[in-house]
């Protein structure tokens, strides 16, 4: 509730309206997106678009032995 007026809305803790307040809380990441998209685009970076899972499949081991 404190940092609502962030993203654009007044807040009061008995009248607050949720929908604007995620409009404005999904455009403030928005902007944060945009703005790093540009400066990868503008640093020359290139992009990988992708997407990861994490799968647990037990406890890491080394792939080497340790030379100590």
């Amino acid at each position: 509730m404190d940092t609502a007026v962030d993203f654009g809305i007044p807040a009061r803790r008995a009248a607050t309206d949720w929908q604007k307040l995620v409009q404005g809380r999904e455009q403030y990441i928005a902007n944060i997106n945009h703005y790093w998209d540009d400066h990868v685009e503008q640093s020359g970076i290139d992009r990988i678009q992708g997407f990861a899972v994490a799968v647990k499949m037990g406890p890491p081991r080394p792939t080497s032995t340790p030379p100590w």
